[in-house]
Order: structure tokens, then sequence, then C-alpha cells
């Protein structure tokens, strides 16, 4: 779930892309796995949808190493573009604790809001200042480098 404004526009990278709507700080906290705004799905409940479903969702979804399940974002994260050279990487921490005071202030969440946030999972942060109406990028290959030995069950 994306605890920033962002925008879907024309991307120059690929498509339609994430921008975001606010001037970001290094380190902040942009997107995190939300109990009910996240769809986790194992690869059982994947064999079980209709093919259209599948279809869509094949081109949203990661494999968690974490959770051995996928992970659909199901808000404007998806529309995330992969960039060799990104300004956003997953970062994690231990406990809430962990995080510094000043970038836990820019999430502006509540502790009743962080109970639905799985943060074993790990968050997106700002690999550097993030002019506002700039495109948020994620390298792939190293944010989600391992699909379970499964080779994307989902796209064969």
């Amino acid at each position: 779930m994306l605890i920033i404004e962002t925008e879907i526009k024309k991307s120059p990278i690929h498509g339609m892309g994430l921008f975001t709507s606010l001037a970001l700080k290094k380190g902040q906290i942009i997107w995190v796995l939300h109990k009910n705004c996240d769809a986790i799905i194992s690869l059982h409940e994947w064999q079980m949808l209709i093919k259209p479903a599948q279809d869509y969702l094949a081109t949203y979804m990661y494999w968690s190493t974490k959770k051995k399940k996928y992970v659909a974002c199901l808000d404007n994260g998806r529309f995330m573009n992969h960039a060799d050279n990104p300004n956003t990487k997953t970062a994690f921490f231990n406990s809430l604790l962990d995080i510094p005071p000043d970038i836990l202030e820019t999430t502006r969440m509540s502790s009743l809001q962080w109970e639905m946030v799985d943060i074993s999972e790990g968050f997106t942060v700002a690999l550097s200042d993030i002019k506002a109406g700039e495109e948020l990028t994620s390298n792939y290959d190293i944010d989600f480098p391992d699909e379970g030995g499964l080779q994307r069950p989902f796209l064969e």
C-alpha cells in the first residue's frame, strides 16, 4: 500500500508509470505491505483463479521470499516501473523502533494504522531526495531477486 500521494501518467520508461505528487526525502517510506490493501496469494490460490484474473494479477505480482507466496499490489504501486538505476529500494527494519524518528514521522501513520502493516516484508523507501512529479522506479532484479524457484508459473 502506498502511503504517499501519487499519480499514474504515461511513462517514458514503459506504458504507464507511478509518479510522486509530493517531494520526498531520502529514506522516506513510500510503500508498506498492508494486510487488507495488498493481496497475498499462494500458488494453490493462484491456480484456483480464472484465466482473466490470473492474466491481470500476473502483471502486478511479485514473489515474497519471506512469505513464500505472491504479493499483488492493489493500489497505484502496481504501476512502478523497473529501472537499472532506480530512485527507490526495499529496506528492512526489525521493528518500528529501528526506523529513524524523522522518517517515521513522514508516514503520518498512527500506531493503530501500523498494526495492519507487515513490517517483515520490508518497505519501499526513497534512495535519494525525489522531486514532486518524478517517476518512482524500482530495480526488480535487486528488490525481487528470488521468485521462489517457481519461475513465475503464472506466466508459463
